[in-house]
């Protein structure tokens, strides 16, 4: 059988002649460019799938990241900002609200019931000790008067004549004439009639002193700050709820400030202790002043001590008004000062809570003093040097273990 020239190709031959393809002769290798795009292909739907099993699975991961986080903290003691206790200043700028009052003040009323006849002073005007204030107008003490002085001319006359009676039987019954119990019968009735003049004078003197209480006068020297009444009214006696107001005297030489100062400080003010005086909206103009009365106690109430601070009455600050007092005191044993975001209240009271050695804590109850602002007094429970956590944790117990943080502003 002939070769099939088609089936074998003819290449030609190096001397150009043409030359047969030997059947163990190795041809050239396929072309890469089918393989390699398969390939490539695989690889970017591998980083595709890669990529979105990460983006699937990362907030999974996060999450349980938080959550095992979390976990420890929670279980982990928790972590506080500690202050420290300090002792307070030992000289201390004491400003306190005050009231400023007259040296002495009272209401004045009638001791009878009247009509005003006659007012001779005014709102404002300066009087002194026994000076006239009003004049009244009362009839029936007048009616009164005479009756009482009639009954005592009756009684009087009747007076003479039993005595007169009586000498006359003590004379018969000397003589044998007239009987022992004659003489000891007018002798009681002329004692009746002396004690019925001695009655009838005292009715009459009563009487005098009310026609006298027609007259109104100062009892001390003062202004007259309030007058209640106009001529032609009726005036009802007394001091009682349905009394009558005439007028209101002040003596306002000096004033008198009244202020309570805090136990904290309480044994610092004493008699003699100079203070400045000053009105709220004029504080650069102050009145010099001094410590001249204590209460002696503290007001359980309050707990604190009522003193009066005397000013003169210059007119430079009026009775009535609200001042502050400003003391400069020398302490000798200053309270304990806490930052002000240690206190912490239950139902049980105010108390702040103590960081040990050991980073335990205990609840210390306190007592409270003066608030400073950012600081506040703590008469008992704390020492200066001691460390308090600052906005500690209302479930917080005695016992319980924390980890310190370093302070922030706001502490």
């Amino acid at each position: 059988m002939t070769e099939d020239p088609v089936a074998k190709p003819v290449h030609p031959a190096a001397d150009g002649g043409p030359v047969g393809h030997d059947e163990h002769e190795v041809g050239p290798p396929p072309a890469p460019l089918g393989v390699g795009a398969s390939g490539l292909l695989v690889l970017v739907v591998v980083a595709l799938l890669g990529t979105l099993v990460y983006v699937g699975l990362r907030p999974r991961l996060g999450k349980q990241q938080a959550v095992v986080q979390t976990q420890k903290e929670s279980s982990a003691p928790p972590r506080v900002v500690v202050g420290v206790a300090s002792a307070g200043p030992k000289q201390v700028d004491l400003a306190l609200p005050a009231n400023a009052q007259p040296f002495q003040k009272t209401p004045i009323f009638a001791r009878a019931s009247g009509f005003v006849k006659s007012l001779k002073v005014d709102l404002g005007d300066k009087v002194k000790a026994g000076d006239l204030l009003v004049e009244l107008d009362i009839p029936e003490s007048e009616q009164e008067l005479l009756l009482a002085k009639a009954k005592q001319d009756e009684a009087q006359a009747n007076a003479a004549l039993a005595k007169a009676r009586a000498e006359r039987l003590a004379k018969l019954a000397k003589d044998g004439i007239g009987t022992q119990q004659d003489l000891e019968d007018q002798q009681a009735k002329a004692n009746s009639a002396a004690a019925a003049v001695k009655t009838t004078k005292a009715d009459l003197t009563r009487l005098g002193v009310l026609q006298a209480y027609r007259r109104v006068v100062a009892p001390f020297d003062g202004v007259i700050v309030r007058r209640s009444v106009d001529v032609g009214a009726l005036v009802n006696a007394g001091s009682g709820p349905t009394a009558t107001v005439l007028f209101e005297l002040q003596d306002v030489s000096f004033l008198r400030v009244q202020v309570d100062v805090p136990q904290s400080l309480a044994a610092s003010v004493k008699i003699g202790t100079k203070a400045t005086v000053s009105l709220p909206n004029n504080a650069g103009k102050a009145v010099e002043g001094e410590v001249f009365r204590t209460a002696g106690a503290l007001d359980v109430g309050t707990r604190t001590l009522r003193v009066e601070v005397k000013i003169p009455g210059t007119g430079a600050i009026l009775a009535g008004a609200f001042v502050q007092v400003r003391f400069q005191l020398q302490v000798e044993s200053p309270p304990t000062v806490i930052p002000a975001s240690a206190l912490a209240v239950r139902k049980e009271g105010p108390f702040v809570v103590r960081l040990m050695p050991d980073d335990t804590v205990v609840l210390v109850p306190i007592t409270l003093g003066r608030d400073l602002g950012k600081q506040i007094e703590a008469l008992t429970g704390v020492k200066p040097g001691e460390l308090l956590l600052m906005s500690p944790p209302d479930y917080l117990q005695t016992g319980a273990k924390v980890r310190r943080a370093e302070p922030t502003a706001n502490h």
